[in-house]
């Protein structure tokens, strides 16, 4: 038992993620049992003040996602099952930090609930996701403005063959399909070719495969 003390404390110190152990008491009241040195570089407080006073992680969670952590809680209470969820949190400097929290609930002999969890500091892949859906926003407000022409994006996988995976808004007025409609059915825009100029595109279509050229026909 000492060895495993032992094993359990070497990994919790080196831990970039802050490891703990929550315990919500039979009269409803939450303590931390455990906490581990990272919590002092990711939420800028010291284990000496959370061991104190739990609510100083619980009470900074942003308001706007404070209703869905608690009905994680609520959820891995009454099932038992893992608790799992992200949310922002709001430093004593006050920076905004997203979080991911996993942890294991246990039953003790006393009737208190044990949490045996990790939290991770997530913010840099929330920015880099931010980052890209806003570009993706972007390229998506561009293609769907075009006046004379649409995006499109053609994939090719073994096994699922040939399919379209973006179409942009403008589709619908040069040929009469909504996006969906195209994106739903490979053979949608196919169809509408007329029929003496579909070997040529099936030509351009394989050469551009094969070679990893540029799909380009009239």
């Amino acid at each position: 038992l000492k060895q495993s003390e032992i094993r359990f404390r070497d990994i919790s110190t080196s831990s970039p993620a802050y490891i703990y152990v929550l315990v919500r008491q039979p009269d409803g009241t939450r303590y931390f049992e455990h906490m581990s040195q990272a919590v002092e570089t990711i939420c800028e407080v010291s284990v000496a003040e959370v061991m104190e006073d739990a609510g100083i992680l619980l009470g900074n969670i942003h308001p706007e996602d404070l209703e869905g952590y608690n009905a994680a809680v609520k959820h891995s209470e009454t099932t038992l099952e893992p608790f799992h969820y992200e949310w922002r949190f709001i430093t004593p400097s006050g920076k905004v930090k997203w979080m991911q929290g996993r942890s294991q609930p246990r039953w003790r002999e006393n009737g208190a609930l044990a949490w045996y969890g990790v939290v991770t500091d997530i913010t840099e892949r929330k920015v880099t996701e931010a980052k890209l859906q806003e570009r993706e926003n972007l390229l998506r407000a561009i293609g769907d403005n075009l006046p004379q022409g649409f995006v499109y994006q053609f994939m090719h996988e073994p096994g699922k063959g040939f399919y379209f995976n973006y179409v942009s808004a403008g589709v619908e007025k040069i040929v009469g399909l909504k996006p969906e409609a195209i994106i739903g059915n490979f053979n949608a825009l196919g169809d509408l070719i007329v029929k003496e100029d579909r070997p040529l595109v099936e030509q351009a279509n394989r050469e551009s495969l094969e070679n990893l050229s540029v799909f380009d026909v009239d």
